[in-house]
């Protein structure tokens, strides 16, 4: 597949800012029209699941699009997951249906363009990794699959769900690099959040991670053996409120 170079992603966020009206152009259509310049990788999409997301789009819930978007995109190396010519260039394939921009209904006419333009440097363009992780139209299905499948201690489509009416557990949970890049440690907040999740709330969430990523950058608790790492984890638990 191609994808766009460098200077080309930079010529498309430059359009946009001026108003430009590219989405629903395929990439073909879009080097095409404004001469911009692509390179070829050694990579596919899985056409059925392009099918699968195309038909209902964002009308499917969290967990489902999760895992069409990983079925879709499939599994890449780390270097291409990063790079963010790959993910907007998959902004004008079939997965672009999942980056439609909102119209901003109830928004002042003056101030729908700003909002736009905010819109798109948060769902198109992200500025560093981490944002790619929690607010890439596409590539946060993508992460957080990929996040969920390197723990062992609940089956992907199970954790999956847990995203599907707790939005903000799945933010918190890709949003700190401490956390986001320890495995073990998110099985097992998965675990202890699935037993309690009577008790869930957003405050209660929000100081959760807000003490484990304190935690971690001063305790290697990732090394704990499984039964101390548990305790420890459940313990910061039952204390967030």
């Amino acid at each position: 597949m191609r994808i766009l170079r460098f200077d080309s992603v930079q010529q498309i966020a430059d359009l946009l800012a001026k108003g430009k009206v590219l989405h629903g152009l395929s990439l073909g259509e879009l080097v095409q029209k404004y001469e911009l310049e692509t390179l070829e990788i050694s990579h596919e999409l899985d056409k059925d699941a392009l099918r699968g997301i195309k038909l209902k789009g964002l009308e499917r819930s969290y967990s489902e699009l999760s895992e069409l978007v990983r079925k879709a995109v499939g599994e890449i190396d780390v270097a291409l997951a990063k790079d963010a010519r790959f993910w907007v260039s998959l902004v004008f394939s079939d997965l672009g249906i999942l980056a439609t921009i909102p119209n901003f209904e109830g928004t002042e006419e003056s101030k729908r363009g700003e909002q736009r333009i905010r819109w798109l440097r948060t769902h198109w363009f992200p500025s560093t990794h981490r944002n790619f992780l929690r607010d890439h139209a596409i590539a946060q299905y993508w992460w957080t699959y990929e996040l969920l499948s390197r723990q062992q201690d609940m089956p992907v489509s199970e954790a999956l769900k847990l995203f599907d009416n707790q939005q903000d557990f799945r933010t918190q949970l890709v949003d700190r690099t401490a956390i986001n890049g320890n495995s073990r440690v998110i099985g097992k907040t998965l675990q202890i959040v699935s037993s309690d999740i009577n008790n869930y709330n957003r405050n209660k969430v929000r100081s959760y991670f807000s003490e484990l990523n304190f935690q971690l950058g001063r305790r290697e608790l990732e090394i704990l053996p499984d039964e101390v790492l548990v305790k420890a984890l459940q313990e910061l638990w039952d204390l967030a409120k």
